[in-house]
């Protein structure tokens, strides 16, 4: 894994006023991210997400980052990721965002991949249940002039939502939204967002709506509960295929001890009709919390950040959070430290992995490792305590 790189002195970071930047840490095809401090009393870090030098002339790149601009000043909700600043400086735009210092829920499945676990089903649905929350914000979208947007993340994955120290999660990624009024066009024949969580009237051509990002949702939670990838498979046609006609077993067929309220919702979720899905992220967040009864409740934000600490302790580098008060260096190599697995190199060898960002730009990229369901899997116990190896 390539570690945080430089920044070039005439980046555009130097010229936004307020920040101190510490080093370029991720870089997608079209965008790069860095991570800054404020210069405020007492300090805070940021991620500042810029186009690239050759982004700059291509009109339709341009179109989509002023889009997530205007996206990002109206999303404002606890569980999505906050705007800190936006504007333009010498023809060339920026976002400045908040750091999440936290995994992504990417990382908790690795981390229970890696180690053949499961993990705590309250902790995962509780965590998804607060995704909804902000995901119907987003939905329910209004403008400055209260026309409806009728926002669409249509990248809902696990590398987009990510879980904060204090046990928050934040939607993240609004880059490849999709609503009323944009003014980039989507490529023809084209689908935003990672495959195997792409619904399937979308993958057919279909116009989604916001019951695309609940099959996408429903997709994470799945896979979460399980331990195993749902339609993802060795190639992007099978991946397409999977999605579109292969069979979706309930979670409980996999895992013994999920509760029936929680294998409905799960399968309400990723109802291939359209029609037949959750109307809304509202109402799949209410079925959610009911099937939590059964689960011992909602787990509070709190009890999520020690559970985390807990599970993490033996995989970082360092248990210290970066703060905005170390130094440079300690910051720099604080945001490259080791994901929970390894990751095989970027195609591009230009591309720096996101690993503890808020961001994951890797716009469209399509996942293509192997896995899905081609071996039969072992129906196991549910471990609640997954955290932490008993002494």
């Amino acid at each position: 894994m390539q570690g945080a790189r430089s920044i070039p002195q005439h980046g555009i970071v130097y010229k936004i006023e307020g920040y101190v930047p510490v080093c370029l840490f991720a870089r997608g095809g079209m965008a790069q991210v860095y991570l800054a401090k404020t210069r405020t009393e007492p300090p805070r870090l940021v991620a500042i997400k810029t186009l690239q030098v050759s982004s700059l002339d291509d009109p339709d790149r341009i179109a989509m980052f002023a889009d997530e601009m205007r996206i990002a000043r109206l999303l404002r909700h606890p569980n999505i990721v906050e705007l800190v600043e936006a504007g333009i400086i010498d023809g060339e735009p920026f976002l400045v965002l908040e750091f999440i210092d936290g995994p992504s829920l990417r990382d908790l499945w690795d981390w229970a991949q890696e180690r053949g676990r499961l993990l705590d089903p309250r902790l995962v649905v509780s965590l998804i249940a607060a995704a909804c929350d902000g995901l119907h914000f987003a939905h329910d979208l209004s403008d400055e002039w209260g026309t409806p947007l009728q926002l669409i993340h249509r990248d809902i994955s696990p590398q987009n939502l990510m879980v904060d120290r204090q046990g928050k999660i934040r939607v993240l990624d609004f880059g490849v939204a999709k609503a009323v009024g944009q003014r980039h066009r989507t490529l023809a024949q084209s689908v935003k967002g990672k495959m195997a969580y792409t619904a399937p009237e979308y993958v057919m051509g279909a116009t989604p709506d916001r019951r695309a990002d609940i099959f996408g949702l429903g997709v994470v939670l799945w896979e979460l509960l399980t331990n195993h990838r749902l339609f993802n498979r060795a190639t992007t046609v099978g991946t397409m295929q999977a999605v579109i006609y292969d069979p979706i077993p309930p979670p409980s067929s996999l895992v013994t001890g999920i509760p029936p309220a929680l294998d409905d919702a799960v399968l309400e979720a990723l109802r291939r009709n359209v029609d037949d899905r959750w109307p809304s992220a509202l109402a799949m967040g209410t079925a959610l919390e009911r099937a939590l009864a059964e689960l011992g409740g909602t787990m509070p934000p709190d009890e999520i950040a020690r559970s985390l600490a807990g599970a993490f302790s033996d995989v970082l580098e360092s248990e210290d959070e970066l703060r905005a008060d170390m130094t440079d260096q300690q910051l720099s190599r604080g945001a490259t430290r080791p994901s929970l697995a390894a990751v095989a190199p970027p195609d591009d060898a230009d591309e720096v992995p996101v690993e503890w960002s808020s961001l994951d730009i890797d716009l469209g990229q399509v996942d293509e490792s192997p896995g899905g369901l081609a071996a039969p899997a072992t129906v196991v116990d549910v471990k609640p305590a997954w955290m932490k190896e008993e002494e």
